[in-house]
């Protein structure tokens, strides 16, 4: 009996020690970055364990396969419910992946159990953001008291009273990050915005330009650094701030226009008028689209008649439309029997765009309707 008892432990014994080297391979294997091996080692073992599968979960994950990592996240807490470092991965992913239900229910749950944990605060807040649950913030303001060091929630928790318009609060906060972490450009970035917003235009200046120096920069951050200089009178550094937001977007009217106003009483008028002609050709709406697809719409409906209407306005807008042009052709075709009337909007098109590479696919359409069209008046004449 003894020795019946002696040969299973060694069997046992010989099969736990088999799975665990196996196991070991499996872990070398994810950790140089061959998942899928690693995978199918892990998805061998029988029976595979609430780790393991917190193991395939990760793997899964790394390959980008979240649905996967999911169903194994799933499984392992599904095999051992004390597993808090799956719980908290699996409730991640869940917010990452957009099923922001579940991951809120699993956060309540992980915070009802770990109370102190201020992670667990922090992404319940970002699922209430996701959720536009006002008691975001709330978690926010716990994730602080348990970590007062946690400079992410700082960046939410200035965001947030930044649109809010609570801009001392803002600032309040962005300052205390930048004391954590001054290289932080997003947190920079805020505490900019907090001093324009307060107009205390000096101040801002500096932000500004300490955003500049951690190497970001945008049309809209040179804006507002040139009204500040404005604001402080400075009309020279105010106008070299607009202009380096129009060469990031020439498609800026608010700075286009504000720089010729600022050249004009800088008492440069020609160089006044090239900026504010920009602003002017910005500002006007693009009526040749508006009416071609007014057109077009009339077309849809078989309603020709309005159909010329608006292609012709489109055309007066911009004469050189190739699609309202032949647009209109088909229009007028549709719409007027006249043989000679239809076949000469055709000629006209042809005549206009017989060398433009991009009227290519309508020239062979208007060349194949004259020929229909000419077919139609010989058999008249017939």
């Amino acid at each position: 009996m003894r020795i019946s008892v002696l040969i299973l432990f060694i069997f046992i014994s010989q099969q736990v020690e088999a799975q665990t080297s196996t196991l070991v391979v499996a872990d070398s294997l994810f950790a140089i970055g061959n998942y899928e091996k690693a995978i199918k080692i892990y998805e061998s073992q029988s029976p595979i364990k609430a780790k393991t599968y917190q193991k395939i979960a990760a793997a899964q994950q790394a390959r980008g396969l979240t649905s996967e990592a999911l169903k194994a996240y799933q499984k392992a807490i599904e095999k051992d419910n004390n597993l808090t470092i799956v719980k908290s991965r699996y409730a991640k992913l869940l917010r990452q992946t957009k099923q922001f239900n579940k991951a809120d229910s699993l956060y309540k749950n992980l915070i009802n159990e770990f109370p102190e944990n201020p992670n667990f605060h922090y992404q319940m807040g970002l699922v209430k953001q996701q959720l536009k649950d006002s008691t975001a913030v709330s978690y926010f303001h716990k994730t602080l008291e348990k970590d007062s060091l946690h400079l992410k929630v700082m960046s939410r928790l200035a965001k947030h009273y930044f649109k809010k318009k609570d801009y001392h609060k803002a600032d309040a906060f962005a300052k205390k990050g930048l004391q954590i972490n001054n290289q932080d450009v997003q947190m920079s970035l805020i505490y900019a915005q907090t001093a324009y917003a307060l107009k205390s235009y000096h101040i801002a200046i500096e932000r500004y330009l300490k955003v500049i120096d951690l190497g970001y920069e945008s049309s809209n951050v040179y804006e507002r650094l040139g009204m500040a200089y404005y604001q402080e009178s400075d009309i020279e550094k105010a106008i070299t701030y607009y202009k380096k937001a129009v060469e990031l977007d020439i498609r800026k009217i608010s700075a286009q226009q504000t720089i010729g106003q600022l050249l004009l009483i800088n008492e440069k008028p020609h160089d006044a008028e090239k900026h504010l002609l920009i602003a002017l050709q910005l500002a006007k709406p693009q009526l040749d689209n508006l009416y071609q697809n007014l057109g077009l719409t009339y077309k849809a409906q078989d309603n020709f008649k309005n159909a010329i209407e608006y292609f012709r306005l489109a055309l007066k807008e911009n004469p050189n439309k190739i699609r309202s042009q032949f647009e209109l052709a088909v229009a007028i075709d549709n719409y007027y029997a006249d043989l000679e009337t239809r076949l000469s909007y055709y000629n006209l098109f042809i005549k206009k765009f017989k060398s433009h590479p991009k009227a290519e696919n309508y020239l062979a359409l208007a060349y194949r309707r004259i020929s229909d069209i000419k077919k139609e008046q010989h058999l008249s004449n017939n």
